[in-house]
C-alpha cells in the first residue's frame, strides 16, 4: 500500500499473517523501515476492532500488553482446558485440572489480565476480548477496570463497560468462527459509581476483569499466549469461588495453572485496546513551567505543542477549583484551512495575564493545571512573596522538596507539623521524631504552594 496521507490507517483481513513493516520514503533521504515485533518473517494472529461482512472483514491492529509472536491458543476442552461457563461435566475437568481433593465446588468469577503502571499515562476507550464462543444473546458480560495502589492491591473501579451476547462480533476464517467480545468504556466516579462521558485515562497500574460467564448459558474459550514471555512474567489470572468442606472461599490464581497441548500458559489472555498516548508541553520541552509576577502585573505566552485544540483543554487550578479572578488566560490555536474544513496543526499559544498587586497584599501564588485527557502541564505563578519554594525561618526550622517527600530539619523540642494549602485548609497533621531530621510523604499532594506549621511557632512555605 502507497500513500502520503498524513494519517497512514490500513486494515487487514482476520488471520495468520507476517508481521506488518512501515517504509517512510522522502526526496533525496533514504529510506526507513520500522517493523513491528522487530521481525518481517514473524507471524501473528490478530483480532481486530471493525465490523466488516463474511470473509472480507477487515481488523484493526489494537494495543495489549502480550507479546504478539508468541502464539496463541483458544481455551476450549480440543486444548485440554475446559470452557468457562459450565455443565455439569465441564466443571467436573475443572475440579479435576485443579487436582486438590479438599474441592467439592468451583465456579469461574472473573478472568483478569494485570497493566503495569505506564510511563506516560494514556486514554482508551474500547477494549476487545478474543475468544471462542457459544453463547445466549441476553447473557450480558462486563469489564472492569480497577486501579490498584503502588503494592498491587486493588482500589476502586475506574471505567466499566458491558456487551450483550447478541453484540459479540464473529470473524469466519475457513471453517473456524472466531469471537471478539467489544466493550465500550466508560469512565466511573469513585465517589458515586456513577458512569462519566470521555475517554478513560490509564496513570496507575490496572487490572482489566471480564465477568458474566458462570450463569451456565454460555461456553467460551478465550485466547492466551501459549509462550511464555522472554522475562517469564504472568499478567493473566483467573479467580474462582472454591468450596471446600461446606465453605466457599474466593480465591486468584494465575493463568499458568491451566496446561494445554501447547505447554502451559503464560504472559496475557487476548485483550486488545485503542490505547492512545496524548501530548501536552511546551515547543522547547521546559518542566520548570513558572510566572514570576512583577507586582505592578504581567502577562506570559508560552508556545505549546499540544495533541489535540484548546477546545478540549481544561484550564483549573491543581485542586480542581476554577483559577482565582485576579489570574486570566487564552490560547490561539494554529489551524488550516482544507477544502473549506479547519484542522488543527498541533500548535498553541498560551497567554496567562496577572492583574496588579492589590495594595495591603504582599504576594499570592496559584498553580494552574491546563489539561487534557492523558496530560497536563503544571504552571506556577507566584507575585510577591509567594515565589518562595523553600524558606529557613527563624527558630532554626528549614524544610523542602526532595522529589515527592518533604524534608524537614528542626532543633530539639520540636515533635509536630500541619501542613496547609494556601486556602488555610489543614491537609496532614504529622508526628516529627526527635532526631532532628523527618522525611514527611508528600506523594498524593498536588503541585502547589504549601504552609507548613510547626509547633514551635515556625512556618515554612514549600512549592511542590
Amino acid at each position: 500500500m502507497t500513500s502520503t496521507d498524513k494519517n497512514l490507517v490500513t486494515k487487514y483481513k482476520y488471520g495468520y499473517f507476517n508481521t506488518v513493516a512501515l517504509t517512510a520514503s522522502a526526496s533525496g533521504m533514504a529510506d526507513s523501515t520500522y517493523c513491528w515485533l522487530c521481525d518481517d518473517t514473524t507471524s501473528v494472529t490478530l483480532f481486530g476492532s471493525s465490523l466488516g461482512s463474511g470473509f472480507t472483514l477487515n481488523s484493526e491492529i489494537g494495543a495489549g500488553n502480550y507479546d504478539a509472536g508468541k502464539g496463541f491458543a483458544d481455551l476450549e476442552n480440543s486444548d485440554g482446558v475446559p470452557v468457562f461457563g459450565y455443565d455439569p461435566d465441564t466443571k467436573k475437568v475443572w475440579l479435576g485440572l485443579m487436582n486438590d481433593t479438599t474441592m467439592t465446588d468451583l465456579n469461574v468469577v472473573s478472568i483478569s489480565n494485570y497493566f503495569d503502571k505506564p510511563v506516560h499515562p494514556y486514554v482508551m476507550t474500547n477494549v476487545w476480548v478474543g475468544c471462542v464462543a457459544e453463547v445466549k444473546s441476553t447473557v450480558k458480560y462486563k469489564l472492569s477496570i480497577i486501579r490498584l495502589d503502588d503494592k498491587g492491591y486493588k482500589q476502586d473501579t475506574i471505567a466499566s463497560g458491558t456487551c450483550l451476547g447478541s453484540d459479540f462480533i464473529t470473524i469466519k476464517q475457513g471453517t473456524h468462527e472466531y469471537i471478539n467480545i467489544p466493550f465500550t468504556m466508560k469512565k466511573v466516579d469513585p465517589v458515586t459509581g456513577l458512569e462519566l462521558e470521555g475517554p478513560v485515562e490509564i496513570s496507575d497500574a490496572v487490572i482489566m476483569e471480564l465477568t458474566g460467564f458462570t450463569d451456565g448459558k454460555s461456553e467460551i474459550g478465550f485466547f492466551q499466549t501459549v509462550k511464555p514471555n522472554d522475562n517469564l512474567e504472568n499478567n493473566a489470572y483467573i479467580t474462582m469461588d472454591i468450596t471446600r468442606g461446606g465453605t466457599v472461599s474466593r480465591e486468584t490464581y494465575p493463568a499458568t495453572i491451566l496446561e494445554t497441548n501447547y505447554g502451559k500458559l503464560a504472559s496475557s489472555f487476548m485483550f486488545n485496546t485503542d490505547a492512545t498516548y496524548t501530548w501536552l508541553q511546551t515547543l522547547d520541552d521546559q518542566t520548570d513551567l513558572n510566572f514570576t509576577v512583577p507586582a505592578a502585573g504581567a502577562e506570559q505566552t508560552w508556545n505549546m505543542k499540544a495533541y489535540a485544540g484548546s477546545g478540549i483543554w481544561t484550564v483549573a487550578q491543581t485542586n480542581g477549583s476554577v483559577i482565582p479572578d485576579w489570574l486570566s488566560y487564552s490560547v490561539k490555536d494554529s489551524t488550516k484551512t482544507v477544502s473549506g474544513s479547519n484542522y488543527y496543526m498541533g500548535f498553541s499559544d498560551l497567554t496567562l495575564t496577572a492583574d496588579p498587586l492589590p495594595s495591603g497584599v504582599t504576594g499570592r501564588s496559584c498553580d494552574v493545571a491546563v489539561s487534557i485527557p492523558g496530560s497536563k502541564a503544571i504552571f506556577h505563578v507566584v507575585q510577591g512573596d509567594g515565589s518562595v519554594k523553600g524558606v529557613k525561618v527563624d527558630n532554626g526550622v528549614k524544610a523542602w522538596i526532595d522529589g515527592s517527600d518533604i524534608i524537614a530539619t528542626y532543633p530539639a523540642g520540636v515533635s509536630g507539623v500541619k501542613i496547609y494549602n494556601v486556602a488555610g485548609q489543614l491537609l496532614r497533621n504529622g508526628k516529627l521524631d526527635g532526631s532532628g531530621r523527618s522525611v514527611i510523604d508528600a506523594q498524593n499532594l498536588a503541585h502547589g504552594l504549601y504552609i507548613l506549621k510547626f509547633n514551635n511557632g515556625s512556618n515554612v512555605k514549600v512549592l511542590k
